[in-house]
């Protein structure tokens, strides 16, 4: 897969306007008369990373007394889960306190039946829309196993996720779904035909003669709108015949008057820094716009994004922070060695790991605890961690996505990049490897491998013994081995 992925998230913040009451300038009129905080409105769209509340690009909220839906259906804030795609309307008080949720609706983009799966590109096919599985996407425990090779076709899934510029589709998450007559399918409308009352979506034709249509003008469809499509059933030619479609906006009334819009996606139309979309949804950059994970000469078709800033009177978001993600490309499989709660940090096989409201907390074990985090973790836990180098400290690793598995790993894992080699032993993040006469090897011989200057990307299986990790199988890989 050569579309970038969106899965290193970056944290937001919301800065509270302070507004001074009073006239006096004493101390004593000050300590009388303090600032009164300023409330504002949020609408935030994002992928849930973790619980506690509930986080959200970064930010948690409190959802103590939050209307809650899934797919437009009456739910509880427990029925939420990680990877699963939300809307929240929400205010912050400016006073220190969590932002209450008023609402939230989950959001899935794929509902239906898998027709074909390609274990070694990553991908799966449901309704004609292709699904890419990477790093970042999130298996329902009720997998067996949580992966990609827990599915087969014919299955009934529901998926979450973001669609990209070509409408395939990132999965943020894939759980099992009730083998009901209910079809629904997210993307963009293409090949419009307004007197046979079709176009497709993907490989997926959409009948719409008699579907109810939702926030459309009165012309209808129009080839580019991203809209979401309900059925239950596929005419005699494959067609879905639709029974509702709802044109998918960010503009609504609740976000035009928020004084904070975010949104997460991938970048869906580029034609430069100060004109893209993402997810659809036209953005646009200023001068003082900051840029966070990378260089705005960084943004690009598919480039996954977060953007934070306030729509103006055309609907378009003024950003005035856009944070780049980026594959997470190191992983991590072994036991926790060490946890600082203060630095927020556990340490794996050396390696120093950060980890922060932006990682994806997912609980694998027998516990199978909802409000697993770092305060949860226990040192001695077999647990797999995913993300990228820190840019900010050598060898030290950005979690963007931790699981915790049963028992003890007895061998270890470890995948990155070979930063230097002394042959018998090479590197990565600092981590010594040492190789034996009876390492195995897949993808590139030993003597390529110490002779490369390239740094390539390796995963190595093998023995922990506090020191050193003795390979007993050294594997080249590639960006698509992630979604294993």
């Amino acid at each position: 897969m050569n579309i970038k992925s969106y899965k290193l998230l970056t944290t937001l913040s919301l800065l509270s306007a302070l507004s001074a009451c009073g006239g006096g300038s004493s101390d004593a009129d000050s300590a009388a008369n303090p600032p009164t905080a300023t409330a504002s409105s949020i609408v935030t769209f994002g992928a849930i990373t973790g619980f506690g509340s509930v986080f959200v690009n970064g930010t948690r909220f409190d959802v103590s007394t939050a209307q809650v839906s899934d797919n437009n259906r009456s739910a509880t804030s427990d029925d939420l889960k990680v990877g699963q795609t939300v809307r929240i309307e929400a205010r912050d008080n400016g006073d220190g306190s969590l932002p209450k949720a008023s609402r939230i609706n989950r959001d899935s983009v794929v509902e239906g039946t898998i027709s074909a799966i390609d274990t070694v590109g990553g991908t799966l096919t449901v309704l004609g829309q292709v699904i890419h599985v990477d790093s970042a996407t999130m298996f329902d425990n009720r997998l067996s196993p949580a992966s990609l090779s827990g599915l087969t076709v014919g299955m009934t899934v529901e998926i979450d996720g973001f669609v990209a510029a070509d409408g395939s589709i990132h999965a943020t998450r894939i759980e099992p779904h009730a083998a009901t007559a209910d079809r629904e399918v997210t993307g963009s409308v293409a090949a419009l035909d307004a007197a046979l009352k079709t176009f497709q979506i993907g490989t997926l034709t959409v009948n719409y003669a008699t579907a109810t249509l939702n926030d459309f003008p009165a012309t209808g469809p129009a080839n580019g709108d991203l809209v979401e499509v309900k059925g239950t059933s596929l005419n005699s030619a494959g067609q879905l015949v639709a029974t509702q479609i709802e044109r998918k906006r960010i503009d609504d009334n609740a976000t035009r008057g928020a004084d904070h819009v975010e949104f997460e996606g991938l970048v869906t139309r580029f034609v430069s820094v100060t004109d893209f979309d993402v997810n659809k949804h036209a953005v646009t950059t200023t001068s003082s716009t900051r840029f966070e994970g990378g260089l705005a000469t960084s943004l690009a078709l598919n480039i996954g994004v977060e953007v934070e800033g306030k729509l103006n009177s055309a609907g378009v978001l003024v950003a005035h922070k856009v944070s780049l993600h980026h594959e997470a490309n190191i992983r991590i499989d072994g036991n926790v060695e060490n946890i600082d709660l203060a630095a927020g940090t556990i340490k794996m096989l050396g390696i120093t790991i950060k980890v922060n409201t932006n990682t994806r907390f997912d609980d694998k074990s027998s516990a199978q605890d909802r409000f697993l985090a770092l305060s949860k973790l226990a040192v001695g836990n077999h647990v797999q961690v995913r993300g990228v180098e820190d840019p900010a400290v050598a060898n030290q690793m950005l979690a963007t996505r931790l699981e915790r598995e049963s028992g003890s790993a007895t061998t270890v894992e470890l995948r990155g990049g070979v930063a230097t080699v002394a042959q018998p032993n090479f590197t990565i993040l600092g981590t010594t490897i040492a190789t034996t006469p009876s390492t195995t090897y897949r993808g590139i011989t030993a003597t390529a491998l110490f002779a490369s200057t390239t740094h390539p990307l390796v995963k190595v299986r093998g023995v922990w013994d506090g020191t050193t990790l003795t390979a007993q199988r050294v594997e080249l890989e590639t960006d698509d081995a992630m979604h294993d």
